[in-house]
């Protein structure tokens, strides 16, 4: 890594290389960023407009694309660098940060009982060092959307009072900590219950005029990629209908939020239920008619969307996704 180089978002050390092919973009390898990205050439030589706490949250943006697989590295144009768009992303939430820091020290951890130690400064000359505990520091901050040493520290806390995690007192600005039986297994029910799922939340429009959408495109892709489709004024309930939608959303492993509305303009709902399935780690496949896509709010517009044309090619672009994105379902033939 040439520590010469700084990220074009945190300004802090990284590896900076033209993407090249004749493409006016680099490509970032930076701890602070969570990983690897792409920024365009003009949005690169721009001096970005955010205050730290919009780029912790553009951060975590980053951070979900490459968890979900979208963007294989994520890429960043003067569109999702600007204010406009970053404020229209959400802040995690406390319980979502505790997680993200409990989820990257389990990827950092190689056996039981291992631990894992942040430092907050270093010398740049230790840095050629890929195990220097500062690149752990930015990568636990980048994953937590933290600002500082003192606020991973309350994280870490808040984690040590959950009984997730153990940690040493500070030393010299160093944490030591390593995650309980207790951590372990709160992990793995998380995982579990949505890896146990096969079903697939559908958050659409209800229009006649999307009958056929649903039919043809959206029921059959996950069918196709061995999940079972859930929409919800299809269910038999007697309970009140937001009720319902949240219990469903937790027991499905992954949902579609098709965007396409009418002329009375967008469904609040489908963004809602979006929303709510962030909140919750579940993953969110978004998808819209390609005549509408420019008419989709700012909050949803930095994930890729399936642009479809009509239920067939919804059909094949959408089995496609869920099948790399996801994984085959348990009922793929």
């Amino acid at each position: 890594m040439n520590l010469i180089q700084k990220c074009p978002i945190w300004k802090t050390p990284a590896s900076v290389q033209e993407t090249g092919n004749g493409i006016d973009s680099y490509t970032i390898d930076s701890h602070r960023a969570g990983g690897i990205y792409r920024i365009s050439g003009s949005a690169y030589s721009t001096n970005l407009q955010l205050d730290d706490q919009e780029k912790a949250i553009l951060t975590s943006w980053m951070i979900r694309q490459r968890e979900m697989g979208i963007d294989q590295p994520p890429i960043l144009t003067t569109s999702e660098i600007s204010k406009s768009s970053v404020s229209n992303l959400k802040p995690l939430s406390l319980l979502q940060r505790g997680y993200g820091i409990l989820k990257y020290l389990d990827s950092k951890i190689p056996r039981l009982g291992g631990i894992v130690s942040f430092r907050s400064h270093t010398a740049i000359s230790t840095l050629q060092d890929m195990n220097d505990p500062y690149w752990l520091f930015l990568e636990a901050l980048a994953w937590s959307e933290s600002l500082t040493f003192s606020e991973l520290e309350f994280l870490l806390d808040y984690l040590q009072e959950e009984n997730w995690i153990k940690t040493d007192k500070p030393v010299h600005s160093t944490i030591t900590c390593r995650i309980t039986p207790v951590g372990y297994r709160y992990l793995n029910e998380s995982e579990y219950s949505i890896r146990s799922s096969s079903q697939a939340f559908v958050a659409m429009w209800f229009d006649e005029s999307m009958f056929q959408v649903y039919s043809d495109g959206i029921a059959p892709a996950i069918q196709d990629a061995g999940y079972e489709p859930l929409r919800i004024d299809q269910k038999e309930h007697v309970n009140k209908i937001d009720d319902e939608i949240i219990s469903e959303i937790r027991r499905s492993k992954f949902i579609i939020a098709d965007f396409t509305h009418g002329e009375k303009g967008a469904r609040g709902g489908v963004y809602y239920e979006a929303g709510f399935a962030f909140g919750l780690n579940i993953p969110v496949i978004f998808t819209c008619r390609e005549d509408f896509i420019d008419k989709v709010h700012f909050d949803t517009r930095q994930y890729a969307h399936i642009d479809w044309k009509d239920p067939q090619d919804l059909r094949e672009r959408l089995t496609k996704r869920i099948c790399s994105v996801i994984g085959d379902g348990p009922n793929k033939e």
